[in-house]
């Protein structure tokens, strides 16, 4: 019945918004840490687990841009957002297996998205 909500949940929200405000807050923070995104190409921004009542939020996502030596590179990235306190935590990895293990953590105990 959760999961079923869940999925519920994220079709409702993706819906209203298209992770509008998601997309540019990964932007601006990648911008913010010497990456190029003036051509970066976004992709696979997902609503992965939530809290209810939904203050509590994590994404993934996966970014091409290019870096400060201005090598273009696929980046795997989390987003961890609690809308009651300001800015989100964002972490970007070069495989998977690394962004997997830090959503595993950020969405312990949380409504998790399958």
């Amino acid at each position: 019945m959760w999961n079923q909500f869940s999925q519920w949940v994220a079709r409702w929200f993706n819906q209203l918004v298209g992770y509008r405000v998601t997309e540019k807050e990964i932007l601006d923070w990648m911008a913010d840490h010497g990456y190029v995104t003036s051509a970066a190409k976004l992709t696979s921004v997902q609503l992965y687990a939530l809290q209810r009542p939904g203050w509590v939020q994590v994404f993934r996502f996966q970014v091409e841009a290019r870096d400060a030596q201005g090598q273009s590179r696929r980046w795997f990235g989390a987003l961890r957002s609690d809308e009651r306190y300001g800015e989100p935590q964002i972490k970007i990895f070069p495989t998977t297996v690394e962004r997997d293990q830090q959503l595993q953590q950020w969405s312990s105990g949380l409504i998790v998205r399958r």
